[in-house]
């Protein structure tokens, strides 16, 4: 039987919606059931199949990293000096803004994995590992960058709510969600779970409802990531893309005739996120445009962020003692140190620049 592209897409929001909204039947081939704790130390999650369909695995035991010294055995009665959590890349994104570029994934490289199907559940994803976090009671938890997708504010008010803990809204526009995996749309490209195989019927519905996060339970030391202030990771903001975020015009379907601009294949195998040269992106985004677009709701929540206003928001909703700093050309910089116990202090650098 042939595999098509729209079944593999399927087979994994299953997994992913196994995973986030709790459905039944997401036991191994073997039987083995995910391990309540969440612990990779008791079970893992695998592709064994190769189709796209994560199962339950077995635990994996901790490594010791000698790399720099030898082990040294614990002291009769030691305790840890300090409990760090570490939550990175969490992508979190608003699926029904019009400023994504989801069409652009069936060209492939450079610009693959610009639609996921399971996009619309990524701040419940980020709320369920700040549930796992909170369970360890760590003294700090580091978040290290790429906390959002495209650097819109809306997206940084729901990550950093996951975090902090309390109620969310991960919906946007009037009507939740209304994006490209609407059962309206039938463009094949797009899995849309309402009708699709496997069905999950409402799942879109309920991904946009408000929901309760717990939070991590303890303070947040961030790192400045690429998507949290370039669109995609890839550019400034610029006229054409902040228009695009807040407005009424998107484009869900690859125009007619639209080919990958001269090179931006070559430097695909440099760049992992999408084109090295920002360059590539603003004209190909307006002959994009020059096709057919679709309504949406439009949204001023959506509006896209200045390098200024992500990094005092995230400084300004995290641990004491994170700040920036100007460096010598005068640009402000994530560079920062705290003390997350006796003896331990965490240095982090902005690289993104």
């Amino acid at each position: 039987m042939k595999v098509t592209r729209r079944r593999l897409l399927g087979e994994a929001l299953a997994g992913a919606g196994a995973l986030v909204l709790g459905t039944a039947g997401c036991g191994g081939a073997d039987g083995r059931q995910p391990a309540a704790s969440g612990s990779t130390l008791a079970t893992t999650w695998s592709d064994p199949a190769g189709d796209g369909q994560l199962r339950p695995a077995a635990g994996e035991a901790m490594v010791e990293r000698t790399e720099l010294g030898p082990a040294a055995p614990a002291a009769p009665g030691a305790t840890p000096a300090v409990t760090l959590a570490h939550i990175t890349d969490a992508h979190v994104l608003d699926a029904s803004s019009p400023a994504r570029v989801t069409f652009l994934d069936r060209l492939g490289p450079p610009f693959q994995s610009t639609f996921r199907p399971q996009e619309a559940l990524t701040a419940q994803v980020l709320a369920g590992a700040a549930n796992a976090v909170r369970a360890l009671a760590p003294q700090l938890v580091i978040q290290g960058g790429d906390l959002i997708d495209n650097a819109q504010s809306n997206e940084l008010a729901h990550a950093l709510l996951a975090l902090r803990g309390g109620r969310l809204d991960p919906g946007s526009g009037r009507d939740g969600y209304f994006g490209v995996q609407l059962a309206s749309n039938t463009d094949p490209f797009y899995y849309r779970p309402d009708v699709d195989a496997p069905r999950h019927p409402g799942l879109l519905r309920r991904a946009s409802q408000a929901f309760v996060s717990g939070g991590v339970g303890a303070p947040v030391s961030p790192v400045f990531g690429d998507h949290d202030a370039l669109v995609a990771g890839e550019i400034v903001p610029t006229t054409l893309t902040m228009s695009l975020a807040i407005g009424d015009r998107a484009l869900w379907e690859l125009p007619s005739g639209l080919s990958l601009p001269p090179g931006a294949r070559r430097a695909a195998a440099i760049s992992p996120d999408g084109p090295p040269d920002p360059g590539l992106v603003g004209p190909f985004l307006e002959a994009a445009l020059a096709g057919p677009t679709v309504r949406v709701p439009p949204d001023p929540a959506r509006a896209e962020m200045s390098f200024g206003e992500a990094l005092s928001r995230l400084t300004a909703a995290t641990a004491p003692g994170v700040d920036t700093r100007l460096d010598a050309s005068g640009a402000l910089r994530l560079d920062y140190a705290v003390d997350a116990g006796p003896g331990v202090r965490v240095i982090v650098l902005d690289l993104v620049r």
